[in-house]
């Protein structure tokens, strides 16, 4: 059976300031913002979903229970491995928009 782990965000949270332990798995893991988006990407590997699949559902419970975090404004830092071919991309969307920018 494949390990997935979620770290427990609110360790933080009732302790500020204080390091945790390391968490290791060897099948998948999830971290998040918040425990209901991190719940959401751990169902989506149960279910057979990869990182990806992961990544857009935790996107869309993130806009429900962050929305100062993500939206237009947000930043968006992306590390993407192709197994198949080998290839890694990386995507930087973050930096401050042009003066002149309009909706």
């Amino acid at each position: 059976m494949t390990q997935i782990v979620a770290a427990d965000s609110n360790l933080w949270a009732s302790s500020p300031g204080k390091l945790r332990g390391v968490t290791l798995s060897t099948g998948g893991m999830v971290a998040t913002a918040h425990p209901l988006a991190t719940a959401v990407g751990l169902d989506v590997l149960r279910q057979g979903g990869n990182a990806m699949d992961a990544a857009i559902a935790i996107a869309g419970v993130t806009c429900v229970v962050l929305p100062s975090m993500c939206g237009l404004g947000g930043d968006t830092f992306l590390i993407h491995y192709d197994a198949k071919s080998g290839k890694i991309e990386a995507l930087n969307g973050s930096g401050i928009a042009p003066y002149a920018a309009t909706l």
